[in-house]
C-alpha cells in the first residue's frame, strides 16, 4: 500500500524552521489566508544578529498561534511509530518527529523532519527535509526503518533536558500528527495589522535586557530590537564590528548574513500582504507603497552582495556601503509604515461612515 499527501512546497517562510511546516500546511487551504496575513509581519533581532519573527504576547517558542488552522494530535512515547505514521498518513494528517539528522542524512542536527507519504512496498517515507544551502526545503525519501532508527535517537535526545523538552514542548515535539483546519470563512482582522504596523514604527529598541534566546544556551544580557530599529543593528552594530574584526566575523559568524536574509524574506512579505489588502478591499491605492517596499527588498539585497563581496576581496568601501543602504531601507520604511497606517485609518473612518449612514 502507499499514500502521498498534497505538500505544496511555496516557501512562504524558509527562514525559521519551525514555522516553515505549519505555515506550509495552513495555506494549503485558501481560508488559512487572513490568519497569515496577520502574522509574521515583524520580527526581531539581538545584539547577536539572532533573530526571530516576533508575535506580540505569543507564548509560544517564537510563533503565532496555530490553533485556529492547524491541529495537533501529540502520540505518546512507547507507541507504534511506523503504525501511527501510516494510519495517520491514511486520514489526510502530517506526522512530524523530531529526529537526529546526523543519521538520518549525515549532515545537520537534531531537527524535526515531515512525513507526507509512504510506500510499504518499497518500505519508505517520502519526508520534507531541511538543508543549508538553496532551495534549503527538499522532499526525499528515506528508508521507513532509517526514519523510525532516526526518530529515536532524536526522541532520546529531546528528553535528556528536562528544561529544554518543556520549552519546546510548545513545537509539538517529539512526536505529533498535524490537520490543516477547513472551513475557515473570515476576513482579516484589520487591526491586528494595524497594530502590527504601529510596533514596528514606534517600538524600536528595548534596552538591556536578560533573554535566553534558545533553551540549550545561557541566559544573554542584551538589547533587542524591532521594526524599524532593526536596521540600527547592521549599520550601527554589525558596520562597527566589521571596521574592528574585518571579515573574519563574517567567516566564523553567519548569523548576520541570515538574519538579513530573514529581512529580506520579511519585506518580501509585506509586499504580498499589501497587495492582498488592497485586492481585497482593505485599503486603497497601494502602487506607492509596493513600489516603496520593492526598493527595500532591492536595498537589502545589495546589502547582502556588499557582505559577501567583503568577505572575498576585504575591501572597506564595501561596508561603507552596505552601511549606507541599511540606512536608506531604514528611513524608507520608517516613510512606508506611516503611508500604511494612514491608509488603514482613512478606510476605517470611510467604513464608518457608510455603516452610520445605514443606521
Amino acid at each position: 500500500m502507499k499514500k502521498e499527501l498534497e505538500f505544496n512546497n511555496n516557501k512562504y517562510i524558509i527562514t525559521e524552521c519551525w514555522n516553515y511546516y505549519r505555515v506550509e500546511l495552513a495555506l494549503q487551504d485558501e481560508g488559512n489566508i487572513p490568519w497569515y496575513i496577520e502574522n509574521f509581519i515583524q520580527y526581531e533581532i539581538y545584539d547577536d544578529f539572532v533573530s526571530f519573527y516576533y508575535e506580540p504576547n505569543s507564548q509560544d517558542w517564537a510563533s503565532p498561534n496555530y490553533d485556529e488552522v492547524i491541529s495537533y494530535k501529540e502520540c505518546k512515547y512507547g507507541e507504534d511509530v511506523k503504525e501511527i505514521i501510516e494510519n495517520a498518513i491514511d486520514l489526510d494528517g502530517y506526522p512530524m518527529l523530531y529526529v537526529d539528522m546526523e543519521y538520518l542524512r549525515s549532515e545537520g542536527w537534531y531537527h524535526e523532519l515531515l512525513i507526507i507519504g509512504y510506500d510499504t512496498e518499497e518500505e519508505k517515507y517520502k519526508c520534507v527535509v531541511k538543508i543549508d544551502k538553496a532551495p534549503f526545503w527538499i522532499v526525499e525519501e528515506y528508508s521507513i526503518d532509517k526514519v523510525i532508527k532516526a526518530f529515536e535517537l532524536g526522541r532520546d535526545y529531546f528528553y535528556k533536558d528536562i528544561k529544554s523538552s518543556i520549552i519546546l514542548s510548545s513545537l509539538h515535539y517529539p512526536f505529533t500528527i498535524l490537520s490543516v483546519n477547513h472551513g475557515n470563512d473570515r476576513r482579516v482582522r484589520i487591526n491586528r495589522v494595524y497594530n502590527s504596523i504601529n510596533l514596528m514604527l514606534n517600538s524600536c529598541e528595548t534596552g538591556v535586557i536578560g533573554e535566553q534566546t534558545y533553551a540549550e544556551e545561557d541566559i544573554r544580557w542584551q538589547c533587542k530590537y524591532r521594526g524599524v530599529g532593526i536596521y540600527k543593528v547592521f549599520f550601527g552594530k554589525l558596520y562597527e564590528i566589521l571596521k574592528e574584526e574585518n571579515m573574519s566575523f563574517l567567516l566564523k559568524y553567519k548569523q548576520p548574513i541570515l538574519s538579513l536574509k530573514k529581512l529580506e524574506e520579511n519585506k518580501k512579505g509585506m509586499i504580498y500582504r499589501i497587495r492582498y489588502l488592497e485586492e481585497n478591499g482593505y485599503i486603497k491605492n497601494c502602487d506607492a507603497i509596493i513600489s516603496g517596499y520593492k526598493k527595500i527588498v532591492t536595498y537589502v539585497r545589495i546589502s547582502l552582495n556588499l557582505l559577501e563581496k567583503f568577505i572575498i576581496t576585504e575591501n572597506l568601501k564595501c561596508i561603507d556601503s552596505f552601511a549606507i543602504y541599511m540606512k536608506k531601507a531604514s528611513l524608507l520604511e520608517a516613510i512606508i509604515l506611516k503611508e500604511i497606517l494612514n491608509k488603514i485609518e482613512e478606510s476605517y473612518i470611510e467604513n464608518e461612515r457608510r455603516i452610520s449612514k445605514t443606521l
